[in-house]
């Protein structure tokens, strides 16, 4: 899920532009009274302005996509929950009328340890369900991602992980109220920079503001440290930029 691209595409969205804009388009002139809403969904990675690379939700560890429609004028909110992976799906059926729709993307339980962690939500938007099934414009989900580049140097020289006897960079951080960190495992031989060693990105994390602290190391396929881990350091995730933590040197 790892592309380097600038932050426009979702402070675009935020300011309304229709990247991601929800529009009821009614089908039929049915006289019943009551209406379904359908939606589909794809993901980018949040620096991809250009939308031009989807991800799958395995790939970035979604779980669920939550449909939520309020009725404007009773207050009853129907709600629908779909998985991620689907790509498409459909409501249950409910009155005809003006709604607030909000659709949201949550993380897979399996791999976040809850059924709560958001990874985006689009803003809510109103539209209006005619009798009959209504189609929704296609949403696009952004997520964003720790990035992490490094290097290793052995002697004050640049070398490979494989000469390093590396298998992977574990990366821990520590989200608001943790005490033990969450921690990621990014393979060493991740995809190389040219003159900037390695780089990799994590799973999609929740889009953010808040502050973090993190600290990785470099270890070999059995987990034992083969270099000193770095220092602990802070970092400020926001809602529009991806979270790149910089470059690391590793010395043997």
């Amino acid at each position: 899920m790892f592309f380097i691209r600038s932050r426009q595409g979702y402070i675009a969205r935020s300011l309304g532009v229709a990247i991601t804009a929800l529009a009821l388009v009614g089908c039929g002139g049915s006289s019943k009274s009551s209406a379904t809403a359908s939606l589909q969904w794809s993901l980018f990675d949040l620096s991809d302005s250009a939308m031009s690379q989807p991800l799958r939700c395995a790939d970035v560890g979604a779980g669920a996509v939550v449909l939520s429609m309020q009725d404007s004028s009773a207050g009853t909110t129907y709600t629908k929950t779909f998985k991620c992976l689907d790509y498409a799906g459909a409501s249950d059926v409910v009155p005809a009328g003006t709604y607030d729709v909000t659709v949201t993307l949550y993380g897979d339980p399996t791999i976040y340890g809850n059924t709560t962690t958001v990874l985006d939500t689009p803003p809510t938007t109103g539209a209006v369900l005619v009798a009959g099934p209504n189609a929704l414009l296609l949403t696009d989900f952004l997520v964003n991602s720790f990035v992490l580049g490094w290097s290793i140097s052995s002697g004050g020289y640049s070398t490979t992980c494989a000469s390093a006897g590396a298998a992977s960079v574990e990366l821990d951080v520590w989200f608001p109220g943790q005490t033990t960190p969450t921690a990621y495992s990014l393979p060493c031989d991740s995809t190389a920079v040219y003159g900037a060693g390695y780089r990799a990105a994590t799973m999609a994390i929740p889009m953010g503001p808040y502050n973090v602290t993190w600290q990785a190391f470099l270890v070999d396929a059995q987990g034992t440290d083969v270099a000193p881990g770095t220092t602990t350091q802070p970092y400020p995730v926001s809602a529009g930029a991806q979270a790149d933590l910089g470059s690391v040197i590793f010395s043997l």
